[in-house]
């Protein structure tokens, strides 16, 4: 019973993750070359949007890498752990610093006298 389970996995996962991978570097790349049509998740001033779209290649690249190198019965491609740890902190302290510069824009608007009474 285990073994069609487990190649059902193995066909879903050698389908799935190029996908995720080629997604990841795909977004990525649209978001270096044009800053102003990020996704709404990510919207901010062109070095940020960037900054995002620069950890979301390196992150496909690297699982592309990964992939590939699986793909072909081989250990697991050496660049693919430097890229992930350059990629991941890369993508997330872009993403908070685009929410900290989005609630910054919402609350710039408002007077100091207009807080509500505790």
């Amino acid at each position: 019973m285990t073994e069609p389970l487990d190649m059902a996995v193995n066909v879903f996962m050698n389908v799935f993750m190029p996908v995720v991978a080629a997604g990841c570097a795909w977004l990525g790349w649209t978001s270096l070359r044009r800053p102003r049509r990020s996704p709404l998740i990510m919207q901010g001033p062109g070095w940020l949007v960037r900054a995002w779209g620069l950890g979301y290649l390196l992150l496909g690249v690297g699982l592309a890498a990964e992939e590939v190198g699986r793909m072909v019965g081989e250990e697991p491609v050496w660049p693919s752990g430097p890229i992930r740890w350059i990629a991941g902190p890369l993508v997330v302290l872009s993403m908070l610093a685009g929410a900290v510069w989005r609630w910054r824009e919402r609350h710039a608007g408002r007077v100091a006298g207009e807080r509500r009474p505790v």
